[in-house]
């Protein structure tokens, strides 16, 4: 059938120690940090001629002496990606279309623009992404705000701050038996506006517990 959804789902759990006495010198305590992602998503197909997809995220950060975190770290839950995606299927096995909403952008095999996965919150932005594929090309063009976090419940927003526009293609050269290469030009700008020099990470508050954001 053309129209089906799936489902997607991901339980992230990572544990870091780090010897501060290594990393920044003596005097200062050691961190145990424990970072959890909770991940869940759907995919809705109506016919080879429009797509939905939705997914939800959220993130926890427990350990001992935990440093000053940012939201995304600990996040109760928010809206990672919403978008709509109408397509053209064209002759010869191509297709173009468009995805309008929130998104993760991915080119360069993550090296150029990527969602910045280390973090328990992916980086997502909000704009519209078209693009033009078949066999041996891809081209995307793309212009989007990126997503501010802030901690809480489903009010992480669109920011002016971060302006990410550009063009990324990906071409097939002449494959050989054991070389395969790609040809990817791109243009890719981003403008960035600094925040307000009174804005401050979220920090255990004084006179916390020492294990500051573990359970009891």
């Amino acid at each position: 059938s053309d129209s089906y959804v799936t489902f997607s789902g991901q339980e992230r759990f990572k544990l870091a120690y780090e010897k501060t006495a290594i990393l920044t010198g003596y005097g200062k305590p050691d961190q145990t940090l424990v970072f959890l992602r909770h991940q869940f998503g759907a995919d809705v197909h109506v016919s080879p001629y429009f797509r939905a997809f939705a997914e939800i995220i959220g993130g926890t950060l427990g350990g001992w002496n935990i440093p000053a975190f940012s939201p995304r770290q600990r996040n109760t839950l928010d809206l990672e990606e919403l978008f709509v995606e109408p397509m053209l299927p064209l002759p010869g096995g191509g297709k173009i279309g468009i995805r309008v909403g929130r998104e993760k952008y991915f080119f360069g095999n993550g090296l150029i623009v990527s969602s910045q996965p280390v973090p328990n919150i992916e980086q997502t932005f909000n704009g519209a992404h078209a693009y033009y594929q078949n066999t041996f090309l891809r081209v995307d063009a793309f212009a989007a705000h990126a997503t501010t976090y802030e901690a809480g419940s489903f009010n992480d927003r669109s920011t002016d701050r971060n302006r990410l526009w550009g063009v990324y293609a990906s071409a097939a050269l002449p494959r050989y038996s054991t070389v395969g290469l790609n040809l990817d030009p791109f243009l890719i700008r981003l403008s960035r506006i600094l925040p307000p020099r009174h804005a401050t990470l979220s920090a255990c508050p004084t006179g916390a517990p020492h294990r500051c954001g573990a359970s009891e």
